[in-house]
């Protein structure tokens, strides 16, 4: 094997290793806001994160789904960390030409994992009483599309 290949063997490894402990100590609760912020966005429009902030109401559109979503967590007693309205905006700058992989699950004509993203954000709100109508009409579109 050569020092290069066994080098890059060895460092997907750790990546991998590294990777799922830092996923494996993530709370559901805190992994599901974050991937909701804006995939159900992207995958409606069929844009790129860098495109898709600059629709009209799309910020602010983004800041209700984040608000709703600290409010959920709130009510379960998660604590997150960070600022997610700081995070959700960074996701177009740092991934300006990415679409989602709920954008591309619809543009290939699969089933998405919105159920498992703002889907899990409504029910665990109407669970605790937490209203989520950015969440739910977000789940609802993605849904409709889904069944074309």
């Amino acid at each position: 094997m050569s020092p290069e290949l066994e080098q890059g063997l060895y460092v997907f490894v750790l990546a991998t290793v590294v990777g799922l402990e830092v996923i494996r100590r993530v709370s559901p609760l805190l992994h599901t806001p974050l991937m909701s912020l804006t995939n159900a966005i992207s995958a409606i429009a069929q844009l790129p994160y860098g495109r898709m902030v600059q629709g009209d109401h799309v910020p602010e559109v983004m800041r209700d789904v984040v608000d709703e979503c600290l409010a959920v967590a709130k009510a379960a007693g998660v604590q997150v960390p960070g600022d997610l309205h700081a995070a959700a905006r960074g996701i177009a700058r740092t991934m300006p030409t990415q679409t989602s992989s709920t954008a591309q699950d619809l543009a290939r004509g699969r089933k998405t994992e919105i159920e498992h993203l703002n889907g899990v954000v409504v029910r665990k709100g109407a669970a605790l009483g937490v209203p989520t109508p950015v969440n739910r009409t977000l789940t609802a579109l993605v849904k409709l599309l889904e069944a074309k």
